[in-house]
């Protein structure tokens, strides 16, 4: 299944056999266009790291956080470990958190924060406001 894809409840009016199929076409899709829609995602985070942008603020919007760069870069991510999110939108806050690597698919970003730690983050997709 896609890392982007996951149920939090099972939806209602759908049978088992529309859910599988559902699911079926989701891996379809992310089979033929998943490697793309990474290269994309680490190619402008490249650019994001490499020019020093820094985090402006974590934002919500649905069910997914984003991480709004000052260049206006918007990554959808989901943390990989709880409270992580939280813990960038804190040191955003305080001080320069920027881009340290960008990791091969799924696309992981490793975020430097005042005080010399990091925090790494799941990059599900980006929009360019």
């Amino acid at each position: 299944m896609p890392p982007w894809w996951r149920r939090r409840n099972e939806p209602r009016g759908f049978s088992a056999d529309d859910l599988a199929e559902i699911d079926a076409a989701l891996a379809q899709v992310d089979r033929e266009q998943g490697a793309a829609v990474d290269a994309l995602i680490r190619l402008r985070l490249g650019l994001v790291m490499r020019r020093g942008v820094p985090l402006r603020r974590v934002v919500t919007g649905g069910e997914l956080l984003g991480l709004l760069f000052a260049d206006g870069t918007l990554v959808h991510a989901r943390g990989t470990r709880l409270g992580a999110l939280g813990m960038l939108a804190e040191h955003a806050r305080r001080g320069t958190v920027r881009i340290v690597d960008v990791s091969e698919s799924p696309v992981r970003l490793t975020l430097e924060v005042p005080g010399g730690g990091t925090v790494t983050v799941h990059a599900l997709g980006i929009e360019l406001r």
